[in-house]
């Protein structure tokens, strides 16, 4: 892999932060497992979904619908929380 090459006039800046450790500070423990288990959960419903989906499209083409058809179908029939707001609703 190269070096990253910045155009003339362009400033790189990186950040770097660093959460205190749950031992100093006992109420950020809870918070962490909280936040893994709502990522965890999000990412396993949008898999299934997925998953969902794609077992529709086969479903459609075995059926004789074209591939566009098997698409449109499968979107209409499983719908992807894409959005914050959406995940929260569910």
């Amino acid at each position: 892999m190269g070096k990253l090459v910045i155009p003339p006039g362009w400033v790189c800046q990186a950040y770097r932060f660093e959460v205190d450790r749950p031992s100093r500070h006992r109420s950020i423990s809870p918070h962490e497992g909280a936040k893994r288990f709502a990522w965890n959960w999000a990412l396993g419903l949008i898999e299934e979904q997925i998953h969902a989906r794609s077992t529709y499209q086969v479903l459609a083409l075995r059926q004789g619908a074209t591939m566009g058809e098997a698409v449109a179908w499968s979107k209409e029939m499983v719908p992807i929380p894409w959005s914050m707001f959406s995940m929260r609703r569910i």
